[in-house]
């Protein structure tokens, strides 16, 4: 009888939590040398590779930090709509396909959310550093309804001081040179294509209509517009191989993507992967895709920024954030090393207050739900008053301490 295959040993060893990185970062703040830092992790049997990255990650989400004054903040606008749901997506999203009747209504309400946070930004001396709209995939959106949204963005929020505006176009069948050039005209700069594989066997298992075509055409359309383009790889998918994956990656970097994003498969159990049971690449196969992505980003001028780990993935590996120098995603870092304030407006928003000289952390969430934020506008407003209350308190917790000292 022949042995089953071993699971490779955990590359994080006894380390838990989704944010390793603040691990890493922290104990640069008590004082220890990187070197020192990297011996820390390897005592709770991180390897050397994934002690490397969190200390590379660590110096970008310094840099950014530096950078961040006070009352800086980012903005997050959930559209909880898809044209379909891929076969690995648990996430709270919705096909306009099935729920088209609900977009009208949400994109009323959610103009609600921002004329009404935008009038307390107004009043609480806060500044946006950065946006990001997210989803689902905004781009479901008509050219029209974008056009709507932004426009009441603008009118509401200071966009002046916003370094980086980045739209979630993930879905290439969603894209056209009408939404781009929306896009563009809002103050957008970054965009995220994501061809998750460039096989097309793969694109079919994944449930994506979208083919190979489609991402050449709709980055060069991106690139046309001055549009910086950020794109997402996935390991592990079903029907995926090792040389496959290292071809994926190899198109990505081609073509120039700034950042690339390279996720390990997580099995999420409302999936209709979990369901079905399909067969995948099992997790030393995953491992390696990945040690192969670290090498190929390395050589290609790419370098880890940021990175996150996940539940129920192929080996405990991670998720980590490649990008060009100088090119790096201030919001990526900010909400994943919790640097700052997320104020979220739409659909399944988490809001994120953080004093940033004590570390406390308050969350609030919007409904998740189309139908339910809908219907819900006076809790959603409700939970964006908390948002201003915790950084005024903040405030004048700080303003009793200075007239103490």
């Amino acid at each position: 009888m022949s042995e089953r295959p071993q699971s490779p040993p955990n590359p994080w060893g006894d380390l838990r939590g989704v944010r390793p990185v603040k691990v890493f970062s922290r104990l640069l703040r008590e004082g220890m040398t990187e070197e020192q830092a990297k011996s820390a992790m390897a005592s709770f049997g991180v390897s050397s590779e994934r002690a490397e990255l969190c200390a590379e990650a660590a110096a970008a989400s310094g840099e950014v930090l530096r950078t961040l004054l006070p009352g800086d903040i980012c903005l997050y606008i959930g559209i909880p709509f898809c044209p379909s749901r891929c076969s690995y997506c648990s996430f709270v999203t919705h096909s306009v396909q099935k729920a088209g009747k609900l977009v009208s209504p949400f994109i009323d309400v959610l103009k609600k959310e921002i004329v009404f946070a935008g009038a307390l930004m107004r009043e609480s001396g806060l500044r946006l550093r950065a946006v990001y709209m997210g989803g689902g995939t905004p781009t479901t959106l008509t050219a029209a309804q974008l056009h709507d949204v932004f426009s009441c963005l603008s009118s509401n929020f200071d966009l002046g001081t916003v370094d980086e505006f980045t739209v979630e176009a993930g879905r290439p069948d969603t894209v056209d040179k009408e939404k781009l050039r929306v896009m563009k005209d809002a103050g957008a700069n970054r965009v995220s294509i994501n061809p998750q594989t460039f096989v097309p066997e793969v694109l079919c298992n994944i449930g994506r209509s979208h083919t190979v075509e489609d991402v050449y055409e709709k980055y060069a359309l991106a690139r046309d517009e001055g549009l910086a383009v950020n794109m997402d790889l996935i390991a592990g998918l079903p029907g995926d191989t090792e040389s496959g994956f290292a071809r994926s990656l190899g198109c990505a970097a081609d073509l120039g993507a700034v950042n690339i994003t390279v996720h390990n498969l997580a099995i999420k159990r409302g999936s209709r992967l979990n369901l079905e049971k399909a067969p995948l690449p099992d997790a030393a196969a995953v491992g390696r895709m990945l040690d192969g992505a670290a090498s190929a980003l390395t050589g290609g001028g790419y370098r880890p920024y940021y990175l996150y780990r996940q539940k129920r993935t192929a080996g405990g590996f991670e998720n980590v954030g490649w990008s060009k120098p100088g090119h790096e995603s201030i919001y990526n870092i900010c909400i994943m090393e919790e640097l700052c304030g997320i104020l979220s407006l739409g659909g399944g928003g988490v809001t994120k207050m953080v004093d940033r000289e004590t570390g406390y952390i308050v969350r609030t969430c919007n409904p998740k739900y189309p139908y339910e934020y809908n219907v819900g506008e006076e809790k959603i407003l409700d939970g964006k008053l908390e948002f201003f209350r915790f950084y005024s308190s903040s405030a004048d917790r700080k303003g009793e301490q200075d007239v103490r000292a």
